[in-house]
């Protein structure tokens, strides 16, 4: 939370020397019945009859208990404040539907200083099961600090002209807002405003009026100038396809400062809106996960799903999906005042379809930089991209994505009007970078960077929108894991330096293209015969630490004084597709092969769990993928403690001073590393090292070795099997 000097935080703290505090908590009660009265004492035979008395009464700790009726148009203000969370002052409604506002009919329009509930300068206050309506600001909450509201309804309030809230938190941290709903506030439903580390928690937000309707809603759930926020679970929906801004769930901040940042919007859902997802206005390092956006029945120029407009930069939407008419992505400005560069925005699995509507597009590029799209899907757009502003559209790029059903490669029309500033397009294709990429039924060919391709991808369900890979090895629909009788040319076809950890055994250690790459839900690899997939190994070698060392004769241990007097480390993987559940034994077995005469100092080698990303492509006594530094020079590794750079091994072997390599297999029992792969489903093989690294170098034969009966092996033993399984020997 921000901390904030404020005539509130002194009287908190004089009240609380003079002892002014109240010693115990109180319940009082408020109701509409023929008894009630504010000359009564408030208990639950004698209540209050307003809600307003009851908020100049009430102490830190006290409970009013509101009983179901219609309150009329109260104006509540909360004159005392909570001192924390075991002294809130709480307004619960109770017993039915508790009702603040009337609205007229017809419906009139409230003055700015109709406010249902007020809160100002008053920390650690909860309103509960309430109910409002007509009020210009349903609940106002300023300056106010740990302030929750849960399960309210409110409808139909704000104002005409982009004017007025459901619910408004401004200077206010710390907010919860769990379980509401808000529907036709005019300007906003909900909105926090310079508000930080404030949770919205299952938000319904709706619009049911048309457009031509003044009090129509504006903003659906906006955040300005806020950070540390989290709204999830949330769901906002334009119920009659309105044109009036039309704002989903956005990030803004127009010319105030400080700007929005570290914001999470996730597991949303934003229906039938021209910006279903946005960040705007000078918005950075805020993040879009799992949300989906629908805007097909939208068709105006400027309508899209995922938005990163006038200055936002290092945005991220993450596993976002949806539908759009118009646009799928845009990384554009409107002409606002403020229409600056966006740099730096990126878009990781995001899965994205069009409506097949004329002159649709699926990246709207203006101004904008450095953005990047990987691992996403784009389908059914007349054009890949629009490009305007000029040329100030550069290092923007796409990779392990695939491109479906679209006509030309860019927008060549000019559109007017078009609210993204100068709307002459041009061809920027040259401008951008795409590479490990499928083009597949569209009317032009592959682009020509690396790794791109045309081949049908085998979508699971391209009509539906299912865009996991067919795979005979295993893919995911949704519940399970199902398998098909052909695979999809994208498995294993990526970048070989992205990451791909993430990608359930066997990944063929290499990342999928498409919407699902280095996700848990991507299609496993068949290794091309659908049987497992190739052992690997890596030494780590101090004396050469950019130099990398796949697929050894030898692997080797320990430290080599005299004039080399350097470390040596391995990693080596096996795959454990075969095997699900728990195994009852795993062994790995290595050949000990040198010296071949007595040493100085006895060696034990340790077994550890190397750090997931490390790509047998790239890895070295430095680096553990390409252009990824270990965090601790020559490898990273975790205990059986889960430690990282632990000391208690998984296994252990002692290799004595005294003895001579025999050419002989030693045991390493790897049993419990072996079932915590299988249980995560992640297998990042195993890391070889010496205990103490002196004077005791040793060697063993690696998987190239020209023997094959001292080949390294893993040996596994099934749960319910007694046979052993020699998985590679």
């Amino acid at each position: 939370m921000v901390f904030r000097t404020s005539i509130v935080a002194f009287v908190l703290v004089l009240i609380t020397l003079l002892g002014g505090m109240p010693a115990g908590a109180a319940t009082y009660y408020v109701a509409t019945d023929s008894g009630a009265s504010n000359s009564n004492t408030g208990t639950q035979d004698k209540p209050w009859r307003t809600i307003a008395y009851a908020a100049s009464k009430a102490m830190a700790g006290d409970t009013v208990m509101i009983k179901a009726g219609n309150y009329g148009n109260e104006h509540v203000v909360v004159a005392n404040f909570g001192t924390g969370e075991s002294k809130r002052i709480v307004f619960e409604g109770y017993g039915g539907k508790v009702q603040l506002g009337v609205l007229p009919s017809p419906r009139t329009l409230p003055a700015d200083t109709e406010v249902g509930f007020k809160i100002k300068d008053k920390n650690y206050i909860t309103l509960r099961n309430l109910n409002f309506t007509w009020y210009f600001d349903c609940v106002y909450i300023e300056n106010s600090d740990y302030v929750t509201c849960e399960n309210l309804y409110i409808d139909k309030c704000g104002s005409k002209d982009w004017l007025g809230h459901g619910i408004v938190y401004t200077s206010s941290n710390n907010g919860k807002i769990l379980g509401c709903t808000v529907i036709d506030c005019g300007g906003n439903n909900m909105s926090l405003r310079h508000s930080n580390d404030c949770l919205i928690d299952n938000l319904k937000t709706l619009g049911t009026l048309a457009g031509s309707n003044t009090y129509a809603t504006d903003y659906y759930c906006v955040l300005v100038c806020c950070s540390g926020c989290t709204v999830q679970n949330s769901r906002a929906e334009d119920q009659v396809d309105s044109d009036k801004g039309n704002h989903g769930f956005i990030i803004k901040d127009l010319s105030s400062t400080p700007h929005s940042h570290d914001n999470l919007i996730k597991d949303c859902v934003a229906i039938s809106f021209e910006e279903c997802f946005s960040a705007a206005h000078l918005a950075y390092k805020n993040t879009f996960l799992r949300c989906y956006g629908d805007n097909s029945a939208k068709t105006n120029r400027f309508s899209t799903v995922l938005q990163a407009r006038n200055g936002a930069y290092n945005n991220t939407f993450k596993e976002c999906g949806g539908v759009g008419s118009r646009a799928l992505v845009s990384l554009t400005s409107y002409d606002e005042g403020n229409v600056t560069n966006k740099d730096g925005n990126k878009f990781i699995n995001c899965r994205l379809r069009g409506t097949g509507l004329s002159g649709s597009r699926a990246i709207v590029f203006g101004r904008t930089t450095n953005s990047v799209f990987q691992n996403c899907v784009f389908e059914k757009v007349t054009y890949l991209a629009r490009w305007v502003n000029g040329t100030t559209n550069t290092g923007n790029s796409i990779k392990n994505s695939i491109i479906a059903g679209m006509q030309a490669t860019y927008d060549p029309y000019d559109l007017d009007p078009y609210p993204y500033g100068t709307n002459t397009p041009y061809d920027g294709t040259s401008a951008l970078t795409v590479t490990y990429s499928d083009f597949w039924s569209n009317s032009f060919p592959a682009f020509g960077g690396s790794g791109n391709m045309s081949a049908d991808p085998k979508f699971a369900n391209q009509a539906g929108g299912d865009y996991h890979l067919k795979s005979k090895a295993g893919r995911w629909n949704g519940t399970a894991w199902v398998y098909d009788t052909e695979d999809s040319p994208c498995i294993d076809k990526g970048d070989q330096s992205s990451s791909y950890t993430n990608e359930p055994a066997p990944n063929g250690g290499r990342i999928n293209i498409g919407g699902y790459g280095n996700t848990a839900e991507a299609s496993k690899s068949s290794s091309g015969n659908n049987g497992p997939a190739s052992p690997y190994d890596n030494r780590l070698c101090e004396r050469y630490p950019t130099t990398v060392y796949p697929s050894n004769a030898f692997l080797d241990a320990g430290h080599l004084a005299s004039t080399i007097n350097k470390s040596y480390r391995d990693l080596i993987w096996f795959d454990l597709s075969p095997y699900s559940g728990s195994v009852k034994k795993a062994t790995l077995s290595l050949c000990w092969y040198y010296p071949t005469s007595s040493r100085t100092n006895s060696t034990v080698v340790d077994i550890y769990r190397p750090a997931y990303g490390w790509n047998h492509d790239y890895a070295c006594w430095n680096n553990k993928a390409n252009g990824v530094a270990w965090t601790h020079a020559g490898g990273d590794w975790y205990d059986k403690n889960g430690t990282a750079q632990g000391s208690t091994p998984y296994a252990s072997v002692t290799f004595n001073a005294t003895q001579a390599a025999t050419n002989q297999y030693y045991a390493f029992d790897v049993t419990a590393l072996v079932n915590e792969y299988l249980k995560s489903g992640q297998n990042a093989g195993f890391f070889i090292k010496a205990r103490t690294e002196s004077d005791n170098y040793i060697a063993f034969d690696g998987l190239a070795a020209t023997d094959s009966a001292t080949l390294p092996k893993l040996e596994v033993v099934k749960a319910n099997d007694a046979a052993t399984w020699a998985v590679y020997q």
